[in-house]
């Protein structure tokens, strides 16, 4: 929809973010997550606040990234020349771990490291990891 109808996408994700302003949370996180009540209320809120800002109107992050997805990104990944780590859930459904493997596949210096969850439930699991330049490095 992103290459084919991206208005038709921005308008549904307008929607849904019309939705997102009005309701609490939960109404976004189902949209990542199986487990909604394993996120705390202050990821919930960052998640509601980040999904309704990307679905702006002016600007619609999220179909521009869509597109993004299925277009050429500009630099193929056998050419990278740094390490790359990618953390993946094993239940992701918005994203297949295949996904992940294939990608990984491609870049020349990939490391995938699965873990026990979905969409968000991994990524909340692994933001330590990734940004604590101090944390573990398994």
């Amino acid at each position: 929809m992103a290459t084919h109808v991206p208005r038709l996408l921005g308008g549904a994700l307008r929607v849904q973010r019309w939705l997102a302003e009005r309701d609490d949370p939960e109404t976004v996180l189902e949209q990542y997550t199986d487990e909604p009540d394993a996120i705390s209320a202050a990821i919930g809120e960052l998640v509601r606040r980040d999904f309704v800002e990307s679905c702006h109107r002016s600007r619609n992050g999220a179909v521009t990234e869509l597109s993004w997805v299925v277009g050429d990104w500009g630099v193929r990944p056998s050419s990278v020349e740094c390490p790359v780590r990618v953390w993946h859930g094993k239940d992701d459904e918005n994203v297949p771990l295949a996904d992940a493997e294939r990608l990984c596949e491609r870049l020349p210096e990939a490391r995938l490291t699965t873990v026990d969850g979905d969409h968000l439930t991994t990524l909340v699991h692994v933001r330590p990891c990734v940004l604590d330049a101090n944390g573990p490095r398994d």
